[in-house]
């Protein structure tokens, strides 16, 4: 009977033991990089042993390799896979309505509300890009390649926009001929999105491995400086295409300056561009899988810049992904990403209609708002690059959320109830300074994820908070607008405006409800790390992640398919 039960746990405990091989070599492997780093100061006659032998600004990276610059020519090709990603998003983004309005004969409110969340949903697959990019390497090659190749995807997708754009004009397309084109035109705009993330999905990674290199005390200063050169990038194509966009009054359209096919076809050469700047001023170490039990040449040496996975099988990094979705430093973190874009989305369309009205606000000034929302969002950012870098996270995510809910009350209750400050100077001061809170949902959606990544699995732990971070708010920004269908206010009155101020009291109290959900962020790096390696598994937990993910994505492909149906419904 014994014999029978060790038969039965061999295979157990030879997996296990594979396992605690991998890691002991693994560690031996850093183990001999710093010895090496202690032979080089023994050489120089430097003192390293007693209680000062633990350098923290050497040995504090979690990878070897020793910190780099960012804007190098060594990584040019990954800032120019970033601009152009984050050009070609931006720009798309803004010139949809447009086309759909003028092009294509739309209605401007269902394109408005449609299409500006259906454009985030390819974004929802970030992981599994991801996981593409961490598991099957192109020629050796994990981050730029899969960058060239999502270049390539939003070449193909951009010349063919701007072919259908020559073809199909606001003058030559009539109403009952363009249902065809506007599915053709649809699925161009999202296969070009769908470049843009896997290309963004690569650089996200890269830069991960990147920020490993770097001592603890600066750890993050490349990943802040990554989002502060998309996000610079994004605002840049927003105040372009903005700038050849203009609102008529008369007609309740948006018309654009110029043709879009113009700018299709500038973003055409610039991820073409890109792509010859990616393979040649990108830096990668280049990765050779093997897999156990096949014989390998003695003559076959790596050479020294080669990463060298040893798979069990070609299945295991599907495994690791599960195993790391069960850990609780991962599962913790997604938890509050879903709680913080969940409320912080949420809000009551029809309300904040009214509360416009009353600051008489113009539709040309909402873009002057954003802007200056976006200028607040860097600000932030760089504030927080420069002195929040190393405090804790839960202390300045708490103070940021609360600051931000603060100024909304403030905003509603001095517009509401007094008239001297209903106008858009004093309504868009406060809607810049919550850019603030943009900035925080930015800064921590990606920064953690430094610490939290498994060796293997860059692209799939920002991949995952990506996808979580775009499906919650896609969902919620969706079930929002069919809520505020349901708001109907006849006309202002006394009676309607303490309606309206207990809808944003409500709205404020789920916005601060995050505050419950910050204990779930780790206070900072090493607490990462420690809630990483010694936090332990949970079983339940990718089962959670899962259904919060499938339900969530349910609501929201059904919401706009919907909506995009009566798109097509409008014309006829």
């Amino acid at each position: 009977m014994a014999k029978k039960f060790n038969a039965c746990n061999e295979p157990h405990q030879s997996q296990f033991h594979e396992q605690e091989v991998e890691a002991r070599d693994y560690h031996l492997q850093i183990s001999n990089s710093f010895a090496s780093d202690v032979d080089n100061d023994a050489e120089s006659n430097r003192f390293v042993a007693g209680a000062k032998f633990f350098n923290y600004q050497r040995y504090g990276a979690l990878r070897s390799g020793g910190e780099v610059s960012l804007f190098s020519r060594d990584y040019g090709g990954l800032l120019a896979a970033a601009f152009a990603s984050s050009a070609t998003f931006s720009i798309v983004k803004t010139c949809v309505r447009p086309v759909l309005m003028t092009h294509l004969h739309t209605n401007q409110r269902i394109s408005d509300s449609a299409l500006e969340y259906l454009l985030s949903l390819p974004t929802c697959f970030s992981f599994f890009y991801g996981l593409i990019s961490d598991t099957l390497p192109i020629y050796e090659y994990r981050r730029k390649s899969y960058m060239i190749l999502g270049a390539f995807l939003s070449m193909f997708a951009l010349i063919g926009l701007t072919i259908l754009s020559f073809v199909v004009t606001m003058h030559s397309s009539r109403k009952h001929e363009v249902s065809p084109v506007l599915y053709f035109y649809i699925g161009l705009i999202i296969l070009a999105v769908t470049g843009t993330l896997i290309s963004k999905v690569a650089t996200d990674a890269q830069i991960i491995e990147l920020s490993q290199r770097e001592p603890l005390t600066k750890r993050g200063l490349t990943q802040i400086n990554y989002l502060l050169f998309r996000e610079i990038v994004e605002a840049c194509g927003i105040g372009i295409s903005s700038i050849m966009i203009r609102y008529d009054e008369v007609k309740m359209t948006y018309e654009g300056v110029i043709s879009p096919a113009w700018i299709y076809a500038i973003l055409f050469f610039v991820s073409m561009i890109t792509i010859q700047l990616t393979f040649l001023h990108n830096v990668e170490s280049p990765v050779i899988q093997r897999i156990k039990g096949i014989s390998v040449d003695a003559n076959d040496t790596t050479e020294y810049n080669e990463q060298v996975h040893i798979l069990s099988n070609r299945w295991a990094p599907v495994y690791a992904f599960y195993r790391m979705c069960q850990q609780r430093a991962v599962w913790q973190l997604v938890t509050f990403l879903m709680i913080a874009m969940a409320t912080s989305r949420f809000h009551f369309g029809r309300g904040f209609d009214v509360l416009k009205q009353l600051a008489h606000l113009r539709q040309l000034s909402e873009l002057i708002g954003n802007a200056f929302r976006m200028l607040v969002t860097l600000t932030a950012m760089f504030a927080w690059r420069a002195w929040l870098i190393n405090v804790s996270w839960r202390y300045t995510v708490s103070m940021a959320i609360l600051l931000c809910i603060g100024l909304e009350i403030l905003q509603f209750m001095l517009i509401l109830y007094v008239d001297s400050v209903r106008n858009e100077y004093f309504y868009y001061t406060i809607h810049s300074f919550l850019g603030v809170e943009d900035a925080i949902l930015i800064i921590f959606a990606f920064i953690p994820a430094t610490e939290i990544a498994e060796y293997g699995l860059e692209g799939a732990t920002s991949g995952l908070l990506a996808s979580f971070r775009s499906i919650m708010k896609t969902s919620v920004g969706s079930i929002c607008e069919k809520i505020s269908h349901i708001e109907y206010f006849a006309a202002l009155s006394t009676k309607t405006i303490a309606q309206l101020c207990i809808l944003f009291w409500i709205s404020a109290i789920i916005q601060g409800a995050v505050c419950f959900a910050i204990p779930l962020l780790p206070r900072q790096k090493l607490d990462a790390q420690q809630l990483r390696v010694y936090g332990g598994y949970s079983h339940v937990a990718f089962i959670f992640l899962s259904v919060c993910f499938c339900f969530t994505f349910v609501i929201a492909t059904y919401l706009n398919i919907h909506s995009v149906y009566g798109i097509v419904h409008n014309w006829y």
